[in-house]
C-alpha cells in the first residue's frame, strides 16, 4: 500500500506559533447555523459513473465486513532481551517542576505509580468500521471484502522481535564503505564526497543561528501538533505548548548556557527519558507477530532544539529535480506537484552507462542505460535505522555543523550548538528509555538509530546516497553489472545492509504515451503513469485499483479513540476523501466514483465548517508536502488534480460543493472567531439575594505573555560538557518556574484536586470541565473522581458541563446530588458542615423566562410513563425526542450566539419540523408528486438561556416534559422554594420576595399566544381561582395548563383543576422532604471513637440474636 512503510509527511505539521494561535481560536461553532442555511441552498453533486449496489447488498456486506474484522492480541508476555537491552535504572522519579500557576508539567494521575515515572504499551486493539464503508461498498461492491492488513498497535511479540532485530544490527561505518582499502576515509573526505551528491545552498535564516531563540521557536521550525510531546508532559504538543515553552525550554537553555545539564539531569532526570512506543499502523495480518514497528518519542523541549539543527540545515538542500547540480542523489524534499513527476521523468531519461541514483531515507530509484534502452529499479532497505553505524551519525551531525559555522560566518561552531548537536547524538544513537512499566533501559550496542528522533529521514538518506554512490562506482570500475541481483545484495550485505526481498526487479522504461504505466514498482509508494493534458504529456502518481480500495476501508482510525463526535468524524472523512483523491483517486476512475459517493453524502456541517487549519487538513502523503489546499470547503475535482501536477496556477476547477454560501459562511465564521477568542467567566453576587451568586461573561483579551530573557539569543560563552547521565536524586527538585529567574521551591506535587481548587479560583470559582482537563492536562475521570473527596461541584461529566466551587443550580438532579450525599455521610470535617449549610452560596442558572409555543406543546401526547425516581438531566434530554417526533417530524437543538455581560449568556432554540399538508387537484396530480418528499416547515417550540447550552436544554426540557406528565427528578440540592398560603404573608414586600427567589422554577411565557379579550378576561379570573385554591403551585404552571386546555373551552375548567390539584399534591410531598428534620444526625456529632463502640456493641447485638435464632431450631435430642 502507499503509506504502508514509505515516509509520511503528517499533514498537521504547523509553525508553533501557527498552533498556539489556532488553540486561541478553537471554541464551538454555530454549526445549526450552518445546516440550517446549507437546506436551503444549491449542493453540487459530484459525479458517480459506476452502478451502485442496491442497499440490501450493501447492508450485507457491512455486516460481513464487520463480522471478519481482527481483533489483535493485547496481552503482553515476555520481557527485552538482556542481551540487546540493559536496565540503568529499576524506576525514576517524575518531573517536580511546574509552571507559574502551579500545574505540573507530568500531569497528575498520568504515568505515574507513586511517585515513580511508569509507562504503560498498549497493544492490539480492533480497528473500528471505516468511515464511510456503506458508500464505498456501494460502488465497489464485494472488494471492500479483500483485505490482507488491519490498522492495529500491533502485538507484543511482534515488537520485542522488531526491536531486537533493529537494535542489534551489525553495522559497518560509512567512511569504511567509501574507502577503497581497509582503511576507513577521513571525516573531511566523507563531508566532501556528501556536498557532492548532497549540495546545498546557504542559509541566511536559519532559525535560532539568525535569529532569537523564542521567534526561531515560534516561526522558524514546523512541528506536529498532534504528536506527543513525551516525557514529562505526556499530551500531544498542541495540548501543553505553553508549558514547553514557558517552563521546559528556557530550563534546558539555561542548563546549556550555565553548563550545568548534568545537574539538570541530576534534580529532574525525566526531562532527558525517551520512550520507545509502539507504532499505530496498518499490518498485515500474518506477519503481526513478526513485525510491529517500534519507534521512539523525544521529549519536546529537547526535540524543539534539535529541530532548529535540522530544519534550518534541510531548508536549503538542493533536490535533484530542480536540475541545478549533475551530480545530485538527494530525493529529500522532492513533490511530485507543479510539474514534479515531469521533472522525475526526465531525470529519468538522463541516464548514463554509470547509472544514477537518487534516494529519499530507505527509498532509492537507479536508472541506468544500456545500449538505447533505460532501465531502472526501486530498492528498498530492511530495517535500515538499525543499519547505521554511530560513526555515521557522528557524520551527518558534524556534516550539519559544518554548514551551520559556514552558514553563520564563524570559525568554530559555537558552544551553544555544539551542546545541543551532543544532545542529539545521545537521543539518537543511544538515550536512556523507558518501554512498559517502571524500568529505564538503554541499548547494549551503540550503534543503530533510534527511529523518531528529528532528523531520521536525513540520517537515512544520507547513508543511502552514500552506499548507492559507492555500489555504482564499484560496479563501473570492475566492469560488473549494476543490474544484477546478486551483486548489488552481495555488496550491500558487506556493508551491513539488507535489500527488502522483491524490491530489485529491473524494468525497461517504456516509451511515454498516454495510458501507459511508466513504472510497475514504486517509487516513494507511487506507481507513474502517462496521462495527457492540455496537448502536452504529463506524468502523474498512481496505485493498483486493488491497493486503492484496500486503503479506502483500512483507514487510519485508532481502536482506542471511542469520543469522536459524529460530525467529528464527518470532518475526518471529509478531509481524508480529499487527500485521497488528490494523491492517486482521481487517476483511478472506481476510486474516483467512491470518492465521490462518499462526499455526496456527507452532512453540509461537516463541509462549511470552520476548522483549525484555515484551508483544511493536508494531504498526508510526502510527495505532497508543498501542497496547500485553496480553502476548507471546497472540493477538488479531476481537472484541479491535473493542473496541480502539470503547474498550472488555475483555481477555477477547484470545486465548491456549496458555490452560494463561501462568501456569506467565512464573513460569519470570522465574527463568531473572534467572539470567542475574547470572552472570560466572571462570578459574581446576585444583587438583593445573600447566598446566591451568577456568573456572566466579560470581554476579556489577555495580555501576551512576556517572552523569557533566556531565549533572547542562543549562546553560551563556555564550553557545554555533555550529558554523562550519572545517579540521579531519589526525589525531583520540586518548583515552581515563572522564568528562568524565577523559581519558587514547593514541598510536594499537587494532586489532580488540587489542580481543580487551584484552577477554579484563578478563573473566579466556576468554569467548563472540558477547559479545566485541557489546561491542567488531567484525565477527565481524575477530576469526576477527586470532585467528592476535594468538595467542588460538576453538572455532568462532558466537555461543556460546568465544574465549580460552589453548588450550581441545576433543573433537575445531576452527579452532584451524588457529590453532596457523599459529603454528608464523611467524617466530621469541613465538608460535612458545608453540605449541610443552608446558607452555603449557590449559583444561579435558571432562566429568566423559557418561551414555549403552547399551540404546538398541547399537540403533544400526555403520559406518565416514568422512573422509579423519575428522569435525571441526560434522561430528561433522550425522553425528549421520542415525545416530540411521536406528533412532529423532526427536532433538533440550535446554540445562539453568546452575549457577553449578561447573566445568561448562552441561548438554546428548540426547533420542530412539521409536514405541510397539500391539496391536490386529483385530475392533475403526476407521479413525480407522489414520490416527492413531504413539505416541511419549521417552527420554534421553546427557547431558553442559561450558564452553558446542556443546562438550557435541560430547564426547556423539564417543562415540556412535566407538562405532559412525565416526572423528573428533583435535585436535593437546589430544590425549588415554594410560596407558603397566603395566611402566612406579612407583607407584599415578601410575597414579591418568595416569587423573585432565585430557586423558583422559571415562569413560562408564550409570545406567540393573542387571546380575545373577553377570553382573556375568562382566563385570568380562572388563574385567580386556582391560584388561591392551590397556593404551592408555581403561578406559571397555572397559566401553562390554562394554555394546553385552551382548544376545550368546555371541559377546561374541570381538566385544568384536575391537573393542577395532582403538581400540588406533589409538591406537598416534596415539602415533606425538605422538612428541617432533615438536619445532622446524632450519630454524626459522635467522635470516631463513640462511633467504633456503638458498632461493636451493635455487631456484639446482631451476634447474639443470630446465636438465639440457631439455638431455638437445633431439633430435640431422641430418647
Amino acid at each position: 500500500m502507499m503509506d504502508a512503510s514509505n515516509p509520511v509527511l503528517s499533514n498537521d505539521r504547523r509553525t508553533i506559533g501557527e498552533v498556539m494561535e489556532a488553540s486561541k481560536l478553537r471554541r464551538r461553532q454555530n454549526l445549526t447555523y450552518i445546516a440550517e442555511v446549507a437546506r436551503t441552498s444549491q449542493r453540487v453533486v459530484l459525479p458517480v459513473a459506476s452502478a451502485l449496489l442496491p442497499v440490501e447488498e450493501v447492508r450485507q456486506l457491512v455486516t460481513e465486513y464487520r463480522n471478519s474484522r481482527v481483533k489483535v492480541d493485547a496481552s503482553k508476555d515476555g520481557d527485552l532481551p538482556e542481551d540487546i537491552f540493559r536496565v540503568v535504572y529499576e524506576d525514576l522519579p517524575v518531573c517536580g517542576l511546574m509552571d507559574e500557576l502551579g500545574v505540573p508539567l507530568h500531569p497528575a494521575g498520568i504515568n505515574n505509580s507513586q511517585g515513580k515515572l511508569c509507562v504503560n504499551r498498549i497493544m492490539g486493539g480492533e480497528a473500528p468500521l471505516p468511515l464511510g464503508l456503506s458508500e464505498v461498498a456501494e460502488v465497489a461492491g464485494g472488494m471492500v471484502l479483500e483485505r490482507a492488513h488491519v490498522y492495529t498497535g500491533g502485538t507484543w511479540k511482534g515488537f520485542l522481535t522488531r526491536l531486537a532485530q533493529q537494535m542489534a544490527r551489525k553495522t559497518v561505518p560509512l567512511r569504511k564503505t567509501l574507502s577503497i582499502t581497509d582503511k576507513e576515509v577521513t571525516f573531511k573526505a566523507a563531508l566532501d564526497t556528501l556536498d557532492q551528491y548532497m549540495p546545498r545552498q546557504p542559509n541566511k535564516n536559519w532559525p535560532g543561528v539568525h535569529t532569537d531563540l523564542y521567534t526561531a521557536l515560534t516561526e522558524g521550525i514546523k512541528i506536529t501538533s498532534n504528536s506527543s510531546a513525551g516525557a514529562p508532559y505526556w499530551r500531544n504538543k498542541g495540548e501543553c505548548m505553553d508549558q514547553i515553552l514557558d517552563v521546559g525550554i528556557p530550563i534546558l537553555v539555561e542548563a546549556i548556557k550555565d553548563n550545568k545539564l548534568e545537574q539538570l539531569w541530576k534534580e529532574n532526570p525525566e526531562l532527558f527519558i525517551c520512550e520507545v512506543k509502539n507504532k499505530m499502523d496498518r499490518y498485515e495480518v500474518e506477519k503481526l507477530d513478526s513485525k510491529t514497528r517500534p519507534y521512539t518519542c523525544v521529549p519536546a523541549h529537547v526535540a524543539f532544539l534539535l529541530s532548529m539543527l535540522t530544519q534550518g540545515f534541510q531548508e536549503t538542500l538542493e533536490v535533484f529535480s530542480e536540475e541545478t547540480s549533475p551530480h545530485c542523489s538527494n530525493a529529500y524534499g522532492f513533490s511530485s506537484a507543479n510539474g514534479g513527476m515531469n521533472k522525475l521523468h526526465r531525470w529519468m531519461r538522463g541516464a548514463t552507462k554509470r547509472g544514477k541514483v537518487i534516494c529519499y531515507g530507505d527509498d532509492a530509484k537507479i536508472v541506468v542505460r544500456k545500449g538505447n534502452d533505460i532501465y531502472c529499479v526501486d530498492p528498498d532497505f530492511k530495517q535500515m535505522d538499525g543499519s547505521l553505524d554511530a560513526d555515521d551519525i557522528e557524520l551527518t551531525i558534524r556534516w550539519v555543523l559544518r554548514h551551520l559555522r559556514k552558514d553563520s560566518g564563524e570559525t568554530q561552531v559555537p558552544h551553544f550548538w555544539k551542546a545541543v548537536a551532543d544532545l542529539w547524538k545521545l537521543m539518537a544513537t543511544n538515550p536512556m528509555f523507558v518501554v512498559d512499566g517502571k524500568k529505564v533501559y538503554r541499548k547494549v550496542s551503540p550503534n543503530g538509530l533510534m527511529t523518531g528522533v528529528p532528523g531520521t529521514t536525513l540520517f537515512d538518506t544520507v547513508k543511502s546516497v552514500l552506499a548507492w554512490n559507492a555500489y555504482l562506482d564499484k560496479c563501473e570500475m570492475d566492469g560488473t553489472d549494476v543490474l544484477s541481483e546478486s551483486n548489488a545484495t552481495g555488496f550491500m550485505k558487506a556493508q551491513g545492509l539488507v535489500i527488502k526481498p522483491g524490491t530489485w526487479s529491473p524494468e525497461r522504461l517504456p516509451q511515454a504515451k498516454p495510458g501507459v504505466l511508466m513504472t510497475s514498482h514504486k517509487f516513494l509508494g507511487v506507481q507513474m503513469l502517462c496521462t495527457e493534458w492540455r496537448g502536452e504529456l504529463l506524468m502523474v502518481p498512481t496505485i493498483p485499483e486493488s491497493e486503492a480500495l484496500h486503503m479506502m476501508v483500512v483507514q487510519k482510525d485508532s481502536p482506542f479513540e471511542k469520543n469522536k463526535s459524529k460530525l467529528s468524524a464527518s470532518r475526518t472523512l471529509y478531509d481524508r476523501m480529499r487527500g485521497y483523491m488528490i494523491t492517486c483517486g482521481f487517476a483511478i476512475p472506481l476510486m474516483r466514483d467512491a470518492i465521490h459517493n462518499v462526499v455526496n453524502h456527507l452532512p453540509p456541517e461537516a463541509i462549511l465548517m470552520d476548522v483549525q487549519t484555515a484551508s483544511g487538513e493536508k494531504p498526508d502523503h510526502i510527495l505532497l508536502q508543498d501542497f496547500m489546499y485553496p480553502d476548507s470547503t471546497g472540493f477538488p475535482s479531476v481537472e484541479f488534480c491535473l493542473d496541480l501536477y502539470q503547474g498550472h496556477e488555475d483555481k477555477s476547477s477547484w470545486t465548491q460543493i456549496y458555490p452560494e454560501l463561501v462568501g456569506k459562511l467565512g464573513l460569519f465564521k470570522t465574527e463568531e472567531r473572534q467572539w470567542g477568542s475574547k470572552l472570560k467567566a466572571v462570578i459574581k453576587k446576585v444583587e438583593f439575594q445573600p447566598g446566591f451568586l451568577t456568573m456572566h461573561f466579560e470581554d476579556k483579551t489577555p495580555k501576551p505573555k512576556e517572552i523569557d530573557p533566556i531565549l533572547e539569543s542562543a549562546v553560551a560563552f563556555d564550553k557545554v560538557e555533555p550529558l554523562l547521565g550519572g545517579q540521579p536524586n531519589s526525589r525531583s527538585f520540586i518548583c515552581k518556574v515563572a522564568d528562568s529567574n524565577t523559581k519558587t521551591p514547593v514541598k510536594r506535587m499537587p494532586t489532580v484536586g488540587d489542580l481543580v481548587i487551584s484552577y477554579l479560583k484563578d478563573i473566579g470559582g466556576v468554569g467548563q470541565l472540558g477547559v479545566c482537563v485541557e489546561r491542567l492536562g488531567v484525565a477527565k475521570r481524575a477530576v469526576v473522581k477527586d470532585a467528592s473527596k476535594y468538595a467542588y461541584y460538576l453538572t455532568g461529566e462532558e466537555e461543556g458541563d460546568l465544574l465549580s466551587l460552589y453548588p450550581i443550580q441545576t433543573p433537575m438532579a445531576t452527579i452532584q446530588d451524588e457529590i453532596v450525599d457523599h459529603n454528608r455521610e464523611a467524617p466530621i470535617g469541613e465538608r460535612k458542615v458545608k453540605a449541610f449549610d443552608p446558607k452555603a452560596p449557590v449559583v444561579v442558572t435558571k432562566p429568566d423566562l423559557i418561551y414555549l409555543n403552547m399551540q404546538m406543546v398541547s399537540n403533544l401526547p400526555r403520559t406518565h410513563r416514568v422512573l422509579k425516581n423519575g428522569l435525571n438531566g441526560a434522561q430528561a434530554l433522550e425522553a425528549l425526542q421520542p415525545l416530540i417526533t411521536s406528533f412532529y417530524a423532526e427536532i433538533r437543538w440550535e446554540t445562539l450566539p453568546v452575549v457577553p455581560n449578561a447573566d445568561n449568556p448562552v441561548g438554546v432554540r428548540l426547533l420542530v419540523d412539521e409536514f405541510i399538508m397539500e391539496r391536490f387537484d386529483i385530475n392533475k396530480v403526476t407521479v413525480g408528486d407522489l414520490w416527492a418528499p413531504p413539505l416541511r416547515r419549521t417552527q420554534e417550540l421553546a427557547q431558553a438561556w442559561s450558564k452553558n447550552a446542556t443546562l438550557a436544554k435541560q430547564y426547556i426540557a423539564k417543562t415540556i416534559l412535566e407538562l405532559c406528565g412525565v416526572v423528573c427528578k428533583e435535585t436535593s440540592l437546589t430544590t425549588t422554594m415554594y410560596p407558603p398560603p397566603p395566611d402566612f404573608a406579612d407583607s407584599w414586600y415578601e410575597q414579591t420576595l418568595r416569587y423573585e427567589d432565585p430557586k423558583l422554577d422559571p415562569p413560562i411565557s408564550d409570545p406567540t399566544t393573542t387571546l380575545h379579550p373577553l377570553s382573556e378576561l375568562m382566563e385570568n379570573t380562572l388563574f385567580s381561582e386556582l391560584a388561591t385554591e392551590f397556593p404551592n403551585v408555581d403561578p406559571s404552571r397555572i397559566r401553562a395548563a390554562i394554555s394546553l386546555t385552551r382548544s376545550n373551552p368546555e371541559t377546561q375548567k374541570q381538566v385544568v383543576r384536575r391537573w393542577i390539584s395532582k403538581i400540588s399534591l406533589k409538591q406537598n410531598q416534596r415539602q415533606e422532604k425538605e422538612d428541617p428534620a432533615t438536619s445532622v444526625s446524632k450519630r454524626s456529632l459522635m467522635t470516631p471513637t463513640a462511633r467504633r463502640r456503638l458498632n461493636r456493641n451493635n455487631e456484639l447485638r446482631k451476634k447474639r440474636r443470630r446465636l438465639e435464632k440457631q439455638t431455638l431450631q437445633v431439633a430435640p435430642p431422641l430418647n
